[in-house]
């Protein structure tokens, strides 16, 4: 999730259970330990490889769980003077536990089990940045205030309806992936990698679908599912600029360590060979899992070879466009990139 929507929780979560004890250093402890996880977002800004690396592991393994509240546990107890260890303890651990979980429900994935494994889990359940969710939690907050006779109350309540929000969300969750079924059945495909992945309308879903060769992308509404049958549409997960033409670039770039290192991060990777770009033999991947705005593709990773093979430059392409590309000053706009 988002991090303000971790910091409301935090705060929900503290004033539903130890405000009495806790007072203001429970909405603050609260805050702090729902926001702390994501410190390795920093990662983001110093090298994006890194971050799809380790972003959402250690700080968010099952295995910190315990350690990581006594430890803040200690230090809002030592820095609030107010010597109440197992209230400030308990409190960490259930805002830390919210944190793990809310992080699952969306499609980056956590690695829940790390350091002994890197899969990255997710439910698929709610999209990273869902209004509903955070106005669940906002609105409780803000009433908390307004009516503080019935704060405790107010937070509970909140929680109780934002745990009826994500059960309706695994709900429709199914429906729309029951619609992945029944479509590699009816096709008779081999797919034992499908998904689909939250919208920010809790009724409409991003079906995908990964055989061999293709990738299956279709939009379901669970409101109208009889218009969802025939939705599907696939794309090569190899190509070329030019359909007729062959190449090694492909898999001379799958050979590179950190390419690796984005397909093991890549849910529903595609990759295409651009053809020469500035001299340079350039190779493309994508992730279907995530979304543009408008038109701009996150999570892009090009590589560029000279054309003795010797890798030029590979790193993530900011603000890539789906239409478009730029070879030079010129500007090619009837060209797709996926």
């Amino acid at each position: 999730m988002d991090a303000f929507t971790h910091m409301l929780a935090g705060a929900v979560i503290a004033k539903a259970t130890f405000e009495p004890s806790l007072g203001k250093w429970g909405i603050i402890s609260g805050v702090a330990v729902a926001i702390l996880p994501d410190i390795d977002f920093l990662l983001k800004f110093i090298n994006k490889k890194l971050y799809i690396k380790y972003h959402r592991s250690l700080a968010n393994s099952i295995f910190f769980l315990l350690p990581l509240s006594l430890f803040w546990a200690y230090v809002f107890n030592s820095l609030s003077g107010l010597h109440n260890f197992s209230h400030f303890a308990l409190l960490s651990f259930l805002v830390y536990c919210s944190h793990i979980f809310f992080d699952t429900l969306n499609p980056f994935g956590t690695m829940i089990f790390a350091p002994f494994s890197n899969y990255r889990f997710s439910w698929d359940a709610v999209y990273i940045v869902d209004l509903l969710f955070s106005g669940l939690l906002f609105f409780p907050l803000i009433a908390s205030y307004v009516f503080p006779h019935y704060s405790r109350s107010i937070c509970y309540a909140g929680l109780v309806s934002l745990g009826i929000y994500i059960i309706f969300r695994f709900i429709n969750h199914a429906k729309a992936n029951h619609k992945n079924r029944q479509y590699i059945k009816a096709n008779k495909l081999k797919s034992d990698n499908f998904a689909s992945l939250p919208h920010l309308s809790p009724f409409r879903w991003k079906n995908i679908i990964e055989t061999e060769k293709h990738i299956y992308k279709g939009g379901v509404n669970v409101l109208k599912p009889q218009h969802s049958d025939n939705c599907y549409k696939s794309w090569p997960k190899y190509s070329h600029q030019n359909p007729d033409e062959k190449s090694d670039w492909i898999q001379k770039a799958l050979e590179l360590p950190d390419v690796k290192v984005y397909l093991w991060f890549a849910r529903f990777p595609v990759m295409k060979y651009q053809g020469m770009i500035d001299d340079m033999h350039r190779v493309a991947f994508y992730d279907y899992r995530f979304e543009g705005f408008k038109g701009k593709l996150p999570f892009v990773y090009v590589v560029d070879f000279y054309s003795n093979g010797q890798v030029c430059n590979q790193q993530f392409s900011r603000n890539w466009d789906l239409r478009t590309f730029i070879k030079g000053k010129k500007e090619y706009y009837s060209i797709r990139l996926f």
